[in-house]
C-alpha cells in the first residue's frame, strides 16, 4: 500500500513474520510468536489472553527491552566488527528500525531510550548506571508525550525494569546458591516486585 518509506518497511516485516509463523505453527502459536516477538496480539484467543493474565505473565506478550535485547545480541556479530563510531550509528539505526516495527509501544520507546542512552554513554566511554539510565529516559519521554504518564504499558515497563536494577541486585545477593542460578533468579523476582506496583 502507499505510505512513507518507512511505514512500508515496517509493515513488509510484521507482514513476513506473521506469514511465516502461520506456515510453520498451529494458530494460536502463530498468534502468541507473533505477539511475543512484535507485540502483534490481534489474533490470540480470548483464553490465551486470560491464561496469561491469570498467571500473572501478561506482561511477557509486550514488547519491550527483552526484545530489543535480543534483536542487538542477533546483530552483535556485525557491530562488533565496526569502528566505535559507525557501531553506534547502526545500533542507532538498528533501535530505530525495531521501534518502527513494533509500531513504538510505550514499553518500546522506554526500551528504546535507554538502549540509545546506553550506546552513547560506551560510544564515549562514559558508562551510565541503569537505574540513571532509566531516569533520563522516562524524564526525556514524558517531556515529549506528557500523555505516556496515562500508559498503564509504559509504568508497567519502567516499574518492571526498576525492580530488575534495584530489588533484582539487592536479591541477588542474600539468595543462595551458584551464580548461574542466583543471577536469573533475582532478575525474574525483581522484575515480580517491579510490576506489583503499577498493578
Amino acid at each position: 500500500r502507499d505510505g512513507p518509506p518507512v511505514t512500508v518497511a515496517a509493515n513488509r516485516v510484521r507482514t513476513m513474520l506473521r506469514d511465516a509463523a502461520a506456515a510453520s505453527m498451529p494458530p494460536a502459536d502463530a498468534a502468541l510468536f507473533t505477539g511475543l516477538v512484535i507485540g502483534d496480539d490481534q489474533r490470540q484467543t480470548a483464553s490465551t489472553v486470560e491464561s496469561f493474565r491469570a498467571s500473572g505473565l501478561s506482561h511477557l506478550t509486550a514488547v519491550s527491552g527483552q526484545n530489543l535485547a535480543y534483536v542487538l545480541l542477533g546483530a552483535s556479530p556485525l557491530l562488533r566488527r565496526l569502528r566505535t563510531s559507525m557501531r553506534w550509528v547502526a545500533t542507532v539505526l538498528l533501535i530505530g528500525a525495531f521501534v518502527v516495527a513494533t509500531r513504538a509501544e510505550p514499553s518500546v520507546l522506554r526500551a528504546a531510550v535507554m538502549a540509545l542512552l546506553t550506546a552513547t554513554a560506551f560510544a564515549v566511554g562514559r558508562p551510565v548506571h541503569p537505574v540513571r539510565s532509566l531516569a533520563l529516559a522516562v524524564t526525556a519521554l514524558v517531556l515529549v508525550d506528557p500523555f505516556l504518564v496515562w500508559s498503564v504499558a509504559f509504568w508497567m515497563s519502567v516499574s518492571a525494569t526498576a525492580g530488575v536494577c534495584v530489588v533484582g541486585p539487592a536479591v541477588e545477593r542474600r539468595l543462595p546458591g551458584p551464580a548461574w542460578w542466583r543471577a536469573p533468579m533475582a532478575l525474574t523476582l525483581g522484575a515480580q516486585v517491579g510490576i506489583a506496583v503499577p498493578s
